[in-house]
């Protein structure tokens, strides 16, 4: 089975201004997020490529932080269409 290959490499990086201990404290990884909406990591990625999920890139590694909030753009109640008819 080949990996499916997702392109984060244009996530953003967070802005200086955003105040690192606020950041850090509602920021999820990409682990964490899957693990809260009961999906695969694989999901999410895609999510954060094609936009759907806001998310930026920290520290000196780079790695992909999700702000807590931007996960109701994913949730919605049962029976509701999302935006972008989702």
């Amino acid at each position: 089975m080949t990996k499916l290959a997702t392109p984060l490499q244009d996530v953003p990086v967070a802005p200086a201004d955003a105040g690192a201990g606020l950041l850090l404290s509602t920021a999820l990884t990409i682990a964490e997020v899957a693990l809260r909406l009961r999906v695969s990591e694989t999901s999410v990625r895609r999510w954060v490529s094609a936009r759907r999920l806001e998310a930026y890139r920290v520290g000196p590694q780079a790695q992909v932080r999700i702000p807590a909030e931007a996960l109701s753009t994913i949730v919605r109640p049962a029976g509701r269409p999302c935006e972008g008819g989702y």
